[in-house]
């Protein structure tokens, strides 16, 4: 995984980091009020369009760790939400029936309700996982951390962001050499079993890591000191970051459509009518 930017010329490339920087947090907002999966899936193909438009070669791969995670997740969610619904009316499929005291409903029986509760709540972590790349990939670090000064955060919390954005590449590229090299000294982690894994394998390793890491720590605890980091002045940037049309469209854009969606859920329970939709797609409170 690489969270390390991409230069691109795209519109999302140009857009203010403090927009993309709303745009995570509105895609985060909205899912938390979001319940059923036609919604979701509106908001979902938004965070897919403006990966379209940011032209990030291999996105998938470069996330695939947390991606592969979520999906993870998400699949244990709908087996235990279908599973164990309590709230669950319609079964699709009974492997085994187990009458227990302790639940309402007998276990064993695979429930529609459950399913459908099960997917909306994985779709929230997929939309709110899928927008961060938009931030991450398409903004220098040093234009985040003029936009983050700009909202009067404290510049050593900037700074400290910022290195660690910047290591979190450089410590997997440092594990990646390390382990390289050791297989060359036929210490080769993939052929050694479970148990000499657990034994031998990662000490040569995470080893030499932390000495790495610990060396470049002081590096950078000298620079920083030289540098008179932490003085009491004025602190300017070589280049100031302003606001262009773009940035006022993409405001008034997630303002228009959070709004939009508050007044859905009071009215008609999400994005789109309830009544437009099929029973099992209707938010829980509306198909009970």
């Amino acid at each position: 995984m690489t969270i390390e930017y991409v230069a691109g010329k795209t519109i999302v490339h140009k857009m203010h980091p403090l927009t993309k920087l709303a745009f995570a947090s509105f895609i985060l907002a909205t899912s938390f009020f979001l319940r059923d999966i036609a919604s979701l899936s509106i908001l979902i193909g938004i965070v897919l369009f403006f990966w379209f438009l940011s032209k990030i070669p291999d996105i998938l791969r470069r996330f695939k760790l947390i991606f592969v995670t979520v999906t993870a997740t998400v699949v244990l969610w709908i087996v235990a939400q279908g599973f164990f619904a309590a709230y669950g009316k319609t079964p699709l499929f009974t492997l085994f029936e187990l009458h227990t005291p302790l639940w309402p409903k007998p276990l064993g029986t695979f429930y529609l309700e459950g399913l459908i509760f099960g997917l909306a709540m994985g779709m929230k972590a997929i939309a709110i996982v899928a927008s961060a790349p938009i931030l991450t990939l398409t903004t220098p670090i040093p234009h985040l951390i003029v936009a983050l000064s700009k909202l009067k955060i404290p510049y050593k919390f900037n700074f400290t962001l910022a290195t660690a954005v910047r290591f979190s590449p450089l410590i997997v590229s440092t594990f990646y050499d390390i382990q390289d090299s050791q297989v060359i000294r036929a210490h080769d982690i993939d052929k050694m079993g479970y148990f000499e894994k657990i034994k031998k394998a990662w000490i040569p390793v995470v080893t030499p890591l932390f000495m790495s890491l610990l060396r470049r720590s002081d590096e950078l605890e000298i620079a920083i000191e030289s540098r008179a980091f932490g003085a009491p002045v004025r602190r300017t940037y070589v280049e100031e970051i302003k606001f262009k049309s773009i940035d006022y469209v993409m405001f008034a854009f997630m303002i228009s459509f959070f709004i939009f969606t508050l007044i859905g859920m009071l009215n008609w329970g999400g994005i789109i009518p309830s009544s437009w939709l099929p029973p099992w797609a209707q938010p829980p409170e509306i198909r009970a």
